[in-house]
């Protein structure tokens, strides 16, 4: 019997643990792990099916067999076997892109500090005094909850040149924007502490807030840009990767970028509304460079409050960004592409009245914390 039809996997081999592999699954035709099946009825069924055969969901459409299981793990090609009889199609593309995905992942793992939220070890020398870090707090047990501050930050994966996803996710050191990574501004959240099966010694918490608790804390003005680089340029004769160090510095037209400016209102529905900001911790004195941290940008956030802004700037902008997007819904309209025009009419109709309201102020200048409370996303 068939499970679904519109699902597609591909299974690779675990690059961080040998003699393993990792099932992944998205909708069918898709490159990439599309998160909105999720949303689909047999979303359900096909996640039950994969761990009936005795795997667990380490992540979303991700599928590992648990280390300490008492079950004889099965083959790959067994499971594709299995899953090709119950309707599914393996995507070779898509298992492409993630073995890509992993080697970009495995390069920056070299580099210091990539994945700030995640902490293995800020200081391993002498230069930091150790004995400055004093937490308050105890590592929660399972269960437990703790309150952190951090960075949060817009971040873009690029599929193609003209698509990426967007998705939320924080920092503890730094608040400087990257190509695809943007600042949003410091947030605050109730954390909890989930079991990670896959390392014991490993300390993982997942935020309370989820990405629509932290959008509706979002000035709804707030803009960005993410850059897009193509480095994996081809030699027309032999179809082999150039290193680009060889012609960087001569040549640099080589090397496609692309800058695409946006809105929040105009992206804020492309965000998995459901998604929490994870962060994983290595061990107890992590833990504690974390806490150190978060206390600082507490006490950033707690200075923040008497900075003022400029309210005739913000007037401009609204202005600008209601002409954008009235420009989005008559384009869509052409296209008869209805059901998007009418969204970003509601868009739209949210715009106007909060410009309205900006428009009624009298002042030149506003408390941060004020005008956060009266013109954020909702």
């Amino acid at each position: 019997m068939s499970i679904s039809t519109n699902f597609d996997f591909c299974i690779i081999n675990n690059p961080f643990k040998d003699d393993e592999y990792i099932l992944f699954v998205t909708k069918k035709g898709k490159t990439y792990l599309d998160r909105t099946i999720i949303n689909d009825n047999n979303y359900n069924k096909v996640t039950e099916f994969i761990e009936g055969l005795g795997y667990i969901e380490s992540e979303i459409l991700t599928f590992e067999f648990p280390t300490n299981s008492n079950k004889l793990r099965p083959k790959s090609t067994e499971i594709k076997d299995i899953l090709l009889e119950k309707g599914m199609s393996y995507n070779k593309k898509l298992e492409k892109n993630i073995y890509r995905d992993f080697n970009i992942l495995m390069e920056q793992s070299r580099e210091p500090m990539t994945n700030l939220l995640s902490l293995h070890g800020l200081y391993n020398n002498n230069d930091y005094p150790i004995e400055a870090i004093k937490p308050k707090k105890n590592v929660p047990a399972i269960g437990e909850k703790i309150k952190l501050y951090f960075y949060l930050f817009l971040e873009c994966k690029f599929i193609t040149q003209k698509e990426c996803l967007v998705s939320f996710g924080g920092n503890f050191i730094s608040n400087i924007d990257m190509p695809t990574r943007n600042y949003m501004q410091k947030v605050e959240s109730e954390f909890i502490r989930v079991e990670n099966i896959k390392n014991k010694n490993s300390i993982i918490l997942k935020s309370c807030k989820n990405n629509e608790d932290f959008l509706k804390e979002i000035d709804y003005l707030k803009s960005g840009a993410f850059q897009y680089v193509n480095t994996n340029m081809l030699d027309k004769n032999n179809q082999q990767h150039i290193d680009m160090d060889m012609f960087n510095k001569d040549n640099p037209n080589n090397i496609l970028t692309r800058t695409y400016i946006y809105s929040i209102v105009e992206i804020m529905h492309n965000i998995n509304s459901k998604g929490r900001v994870i962060i994983e911790i290595e061990d107890n004195l992590n833990f504690d460079e974390m806490l150190y941290f978060s206390n600082k940008i507490k006490r950033e956030k707690k200075t923040e409050k008497n900075n003022l802004i400029d309210i005739l700037p913000r007037k401009k902008e609204s202005k600008e960004l209601i002409k954008i997007l009235e420009h989005k819904m008559e384009h869509f309209s052409n296209l008869e592409e209805y059901e998007k025009a009418l969204l970003i009419k509601k868009d739209l109709q949210f715009v106007i009245k909060k410009d309205k309201e900006l428009e009624n102020l009298r002042r030149e200048k506003m408390p941060i914390l004020e005008y956060r409370k009266k013109f954020h996303l909702q």
